[in-house]
């Protein structure tokens, strides 16, 4: 196939105020729509970052301004979806009022109905990255033997047309809560979740019984819900986020098979499930 040549000219125009302004309520309200009801430490912080870096970043040097004096005196409220929905609907008022435009009612329900793309259906969504983990714990069979009857049922508990994305992240099929004084090192294999685990397996096999607890700790998910621990769920710029790995099979290859991933994808099998 021939390398494409790139066009000098983009179509479009650059936009107007009018334009501009429109398009940044649209990413804010759209981008608060789906975020979760409980969401994770790194979920909030990364939020949090996103308006104040927005503030800064806005072409609009005076829509910037009032923004970044807004969340001086009303600092933004992360704690979940419904109220960040209501103080970013407050925050759209008082813009509203100064320049002389109508103002909405801000129940979290009536903003939602407006910005959720399947409003009422807004159950929180794993992310892509426990996703792809689940998908290859489960595609592996990688349960040893003798694992609690909890775990094995967990793993086997996916929808029955195999639509893993509908997993809550509050749900507790998405972290242990074993305590520490009792969690085995089958547990552990079971919670690496891929090359970690294995190795981890195979130094059980060879007679090495000593655990590595600090080991074991870096292993543990991070995106746990907002009920995991402190040492589970532990605040991070975004940027600190763990990519998924790739262990035996692509990302895109295991990603081709999810039947559903957050809810602005363009999935046809999602629309028809």
């Amino acid at each position: 196939m021939s390398k494409q040549e790139p066009l000098q000219k983009i179509p479009g125009e650059c936009p107007t105020p009018r334009e501009l302004g429109k398009a940044g309520w649209i990413i804010l309200h759209s981008a608060a729509a789906v975020f979760p009801y409980n969401p994770t430490p790194t979920q909030q912080e990364a939020f949090r970052n996103f308006l104040h870096g927005w503030s800064h970043a806005y072409a609009c040097s005076h829509c910037a301004y009032h923004m970044r004096r807004y969340f001086h005196q009303n600092p933004p409220v992360v704690t979940d979806k419904l109220a960040l929905n209501r103080y970013l609907c407050e925050f759209h008022n008082a813009v509203n009022e100064r320049v002389g435009n109508k103002i909405y009612d801000c129940d979290p329900m009536n903003v939602l109905r407006r910005w959720h793309p399947t409003f009422p259906d807004m159950e929180d969504q794993p992310t892509i990255e426990e996703q792809v983990k689940s998908l290859e714990l489960k595609e592996k069979n990688e349960t040893p033997q003798g694992v609690s009857d909890r775990w094995r049922q967990q793993n086997s508990s996916a929808s029955p047309d195999g639509n893993v994305g509908r997993w809550s992240v509050g749900d507790a099929r998405w972290t242990d809560t074993t305590s520490e004084s009792r969690r085995t090192n089958v547990g552990e294999i079971s919670a690496g979740w891929g090359t970690a685990g294995e190795k981890m397996k195979q130094r059980n096999s060879a007679g090495d019984g000593v655990s590595d607890a600090g080991a074991s700790e870096k292993k543990w998910w991070r995106w746990g819900n907002s009920t995991s621990s402190s040492t589970t769920a532990t605040i991070a710029t975004p940027s600190a986020a763990e990519p998924a790995e790739d262990v035996e099979a692509s990302v895109t290859s295991i990603l081709s098979k999810l039947r559903a991933c957050m809810v602005y994808c363009p999935d046809d099998k999602k629309s028809s499930a």
